[in-house]
């Protein structure tokens, strides 16, 4: 029965993420929570974009130092690991069932927290990205 109702909000989760990703929610601060979870995913997203952007522009800026960028590539790698560790710390669930230990707001803290962490690396990117512009 526990297997059942776990993989049954395994279910749940996994629809909100792919309506959330296919846009069948519309973002509203004030809405449901679900439309407030799209809001968290957007948020992300348009984070993550900036961060690829910097990413690249850093990677042309700096394109002659072939060490600069081996390193620079591990160290982005590294902060993918650190970044899930950390949400994966942040999000412990003992027996797993995520509703139960966050409830309906663990898509929209997940998100945010997601996209804090990201814009923290964000903030470490540029700061390269204007050193090497200099």
């Amino acid at each position: 029965m526990k297997k059942t109702i776990t993989l049954c909000l395994a279910l749940l989760l996994g629809t909100s993420i792919y309506a959330l990703a296919e846009g069948g929610i519309e973002c509203k601060e004030d809405g449901t929570q679900m439309e407030m979870n799209k809001c968290a995913y957007d948020d992300f997203l348009r984070a993550d974009r900036e961060l690829n952007h910097i990413y690249q522009a850093l990677r042309r800026a700096k394109r002659e130092n072939i060490l600069y960028l081996r390193n620079l590539r591990k160290a982005q790698k590294a902060w993918l690991v650190y970044r899930d560790a950390d949400l994966d710390a942040q999000f412990s669930c003992e027996g797993g069932d995520l509703r139960s230990c966050f409830g309906s707001m663990y898509g929209l803290s997940l998100n945010s927290a997601k996209a804090e962490l990201t814009n923290q690396r964000i903030k470490i990117l540029r700061e390269q990205l204007e050193e090497a512009n200099l």
